[in-house]
């Protein structure tokens, strides 16, 4: 199943809720190691249906940028450690926060940090606002 494949199932059936893994390349794990101090070799990436229809249903004018994912996670120009506590659990949640210039929007990629599954796992994409964004 494509990337484009899975997202169209996922926006078309609620009651579905399988997971897209997407592998992350050496090249970009360095880049997350030199930037933040985080090793995630061997991570995958994983995207979640739920996630998909987050977007659809908090970011509707973003939809587009779901199939944009892969790029984002390989050529970002800058990646930052986000530590939240989770509200339900109490406990701390490590999320990676992407960002990537695409025509003239910051775009901001979410994930969360699953260190028993070595996994980043998706949780959002959004544009922002360049008004207050340090471009590259």
């Amino acid at each position: 199943m494509t990337l484009k494949d899975f997202i169209e199932n996922a926006l078309n059936n609620s009651d579905t809720n399988t997971i897209f893994e997407l592998d992350i390349s050496k090249e970009t794990c360095k880049k997350i190691k030199d930037s933040i101090g985080l090793n995630v070799y061997k991570y995958k990436f994983t995207i979640k249906e739920n996630y998909i229809r987050h977007v659809k249903n908090r970011h509707p004018n973003d939809i587009d940028l779901l199939e944009k994912i892969p790029d984002i996670l390989n050529t970002f120009f800058q990646v930052e450690k986000s530590i939240t506590r989770n509200p339900q659990t109490g406990g701390t949640e490590i999320s990676l926060v992407f960002r990537k210039k695409i025509d003239s929007n910051i775009i901001q990629m979410v994930s969360l940090r699953v260190i028993r599954d070595k996994e980043l796992s998706f949780k959002t994409v959004f544009r922002k606002d360049t008004a207050d964004q340090k471009l590259p």
